[in-house]
């Protein structure tokens, strides 16, 4: 299928707020407008992309040659090798391309998996490009407009996203299948003394047994755990304790994490992560398969633990330095 085909509902233009002015253009660099792009991706489970100074200098030779008009029409995209976002707005004050990509990010809310379209005739082609899976690069370039017409801004993809009757990222990125979203709870430094591997385990297969499904007993995976071990001590380490996902999903695993800050509760045990894990039962909706908040991440924890497929666990926990910590577990499913 040509990669650059566009999807049904999403690839025109939007204006957004955007503003100009050499201060704040300072504070946009290449770095922020990736990191922005990355923590879309990290949130749904698809891989980091990188600043391409070659798709760079496209979007800059494409933005010179709107300055004219500052018209949100979309180039040939390298005779349509590239995916590109577009954005426009009248003002010329206060310009940042971070405030344009936020815009583009914002769009996940009109996104729906299941149907792989836009909610209501909303705009989510900015979004879904955002985070196409197999787009690996980006370069983004903006011009002010002449006569005041405002500012063009354009970020260029490669490879392209919003390929039809494709998705932008794997099924098992989404929520409701094998790779979750944090949820927060509080945790503290004692943590691992009061969960060993039986305890995880426990709590799982108790929360698997009740669905009354014939679930089978998930095991215990010495491979598994040392890739949660690792992980963990990562995010520990970390002064924020973010609860950012790794590369699991690349590795064929399932991740749920459970952090410090919310809950309230200062028992970080493996039975007070899967409990509130499973709180989001509540949420999930067998018939469509979806959940019923509709954000994407809304009950993924819990269709993870109760995953027919998954056979084995590995789990691991770790004190932060700012005095909270993560507990996480790897699944693997068959």
């Amino acid at each position: 299928m040509e990669r650059g085909a566009s999807f049904a509902v999403v690839m025109a233009a939007m204006a957004v707020v955007l503003a100009t002015t050499s201060t704040a253009q300072a504070q946009t660099t290449a770095t922020d407008i990736v990191n922005i792009h990355n923590a879309a991706r990290s949130a749904v489970g698809v891989p980091a992309l990188s600043w391409d100074d070659n798709l760079a200098a496209y979007a800059q030779g494409y933005a010179n040659q709107r300055a004219g008009d500052c018209a949100l029409r979309h180039s040939d995209r390298n005779n349509y090798q590239y995916g590109e976002n577009l954005s426009w707005n009248p003002s010329v004050q206060a310009w940042t391309a971070a405030s344009s990509v936020d815009q583009w990010v914002a769009e996940k809310g009109s996104y729906d998996y299941a149907s792989n379209s836009c909610v209501g005739g909303a705009m989510c082609g900015h979004y879904t490009q955002v985070v196409w899976r197999d787009t690996t690069a980006v370069g983004c370039a903006a011009v002010a407009c002449n006569a005041n017409r405002g500012v063009f801004f354009i970020c260029t993809y490669f490879p392209a996203g919003n390929v039809q009757n494709q998705r932008p990222m794997a099924q098992k990125a989404f929520a409701l299948v094998l790779l979750a979203a944090a949820t927060l709870a509080m945790a503290a430094s004692t943590a691992a003394a009061q969960s060993s591997p039986q305890d995880f385990l426990d709590a799982h297969n108790a929360a698997r047994r009740g669905e009354g499904a014939g679930l089978p007993d998930v095991a215990w995976s010495t491979t598994l755990q040392a890739f949660a071990e690792s992980y963990v001590a990562q995010l520990a380490a970390a002064t924020t304790c973010s609860l950012a996902h790794s590369n699991s999903e690349d590795l064929g695993y399932g991740e749920n994490l459970y952090g410090p800050a919310a809950a309230g509760s200062s028992a970080a045990t493996a039975a007070a992560a899967v409990s509130k894990w499973m709180e989001e039962k509540a949420d999930y909706v067998y018939s469509s398969n979806t959940c019923t908040r509709g954000a994407l991440l809304e009950c993924g924890h819990y269709t993870q633990v109760v995953w027919r497929s998954t056979t084995s666990i590995g789990c691991a926990s770790a004190a932060c330095s700012n005095g909270g910590g993560p507990s996480a577990y790897w699944s693997l499913a068959s």
